[in-house]
């Protein structure tokens, strides 16, 4: 990855949540924390800083990513952090630059090491009120990455390049350090995505619940590029692809905004058919009756269940028809997926 490719990826992360979590978390704790203990963390963060950044920004940042978790956090993701905002790119320079900071502030109180099963934590001493927790609980998700995210090579060292956030969803009697499909989520993470075009321009915004302005800004900064999803597993094992103005989980317009960003030619007719009939409501009939009911549509009579997929399949199924190649999405429910995809995996 280039220097500029992480800088604008960092730009993109402070922007979107993490700068608005800094300040509530700093207002939250005016008054809890004893002055001598802020002393010494802003003593520590002046003997390292390299100037880059000003202290009272880390100072702010530090505070910010030792409390803002509840849970004890692995020392080599918050080492790293802590020196990629000191303005240190290189991430072993980063890594080395935030260890050291860690070890000299550790005295302040703030937080403790801790060994766990071979590895070093950052626990925090202080816990944040339940209506700070609700606060940050509802702060904007973070956009798709304009890189590929960072392999998952356990729950908590993944995804994002800066923002730390546990492979998990959900509270934290959720969550655990019992090893997950690392290789699936990986896998899924290269993927490169990009906005339907035509469904940008051509059909309206149905989401009501969406911020628009924050819904054009996430469109401005990922249209015409491709981009990748962070994804994540629930409790139950079901992997959700990280976002919500841009999600795989959406609703009818959110899933037709969404393409593969790697073209291909659609070959098989039958499933395009399929696709057809499923937005038309026809999904409870065998897939050779949908076949056999949308090659007799008059496409401009076609009364849509889903208007806007179908309309999206119906001009996959023109590329198709003129050898044009296409990112559609085809996209089915399945019965037993379990089962379906086990032989997959294995």
């Amino acid at each position: 990855m280039t220097e500029s490719a992480a800088i604008d990826q960092f730009n993109i992360e402070t922007s979107w949540s993490t700068r608005i979590t800094d300040s509530i978390i700093l207002e939250s704790i005016k008054g809890d924390i004893p002055l001598p203990m802020e002393m010494n963390i802003l003593q520590g963060i002046n003997d390292l800083n390299r100037g880059k950044v000003s202290n009272k920004d880390i100072f702010v940042k530090f505070f910010s990513i030792i409390l803002r978790d509840k849970v004890s956090k692995p020392i080599q993701a918050v080492s790293t952090q802590l020196g990629h905002i000191a303005g240190i790119s290189d991430p072993a320079r980063a890594f080395e630059w935030g260890i050291l900071l860690i070890k000299t502030c550790k005295e302040a109180g703030l937080y403790t090491l801790e060994h766990i099963e071979n590895e070093w934590y950052v626990c925090p001493n202080f816990t944040l009120d339940k209506e700070t927790k609700q606060k940050l609980a509802k702060l904007q998700y973070l956009p798709p990455m304009k890189t590929v995210p960072i392999k998952w090579t356990n729950n908590h060292d993944g995804g994002w390049m800066w923002e730390n956030k546990h492979l998990v969803l959900g509270k934290r009697f959720n969550q655990h350090d019992k090893p997950l499909s690392y290789d699936v989520i990986n896998k899924l993470q290269t993927i490169p995505w990009e906005i339907d075009t035509d469904t940008f321009l051509l059909e309206k915004d149905t989401n009501s619940k969406l911020s628009k302005k924050k819904f054009l800004r996430v469109m401005n900064e990922h249209l015409g590029q491709p981009f990748h999803f962070v994804w994540r597993y629930d409790s139950r094992g079901r992997s959700y692809s990280s976002g919500y103005h841009l999600n795989l989980q959406s609703n009818e317009y959110g899933k037709a905004l969404l393409s593969l960003h790697k073209k291909e030619m659609i070959t098989n007719e039958g499933n395009m058919l399929i696709a057809i009939a499923n937005h038309a409501g026809k999904d409870k009939l065998t897939w050779l009756e949908r076949i056999e009911w949308a090659g007799l549509q008059n496409p401009d009579n076609i009364e849509w269940e889903q208007p806007i997929l179908g309309r999206k399949a119906m001009r996959a199924f023109e590329d198709m028809e003129k050898g044009k190649p296409s990112g559609y999405v085809m996209s089915l429910d399945a019965t037993s997926s379990g089962y379906m995809l086990a032989p997959l995996a294995a």
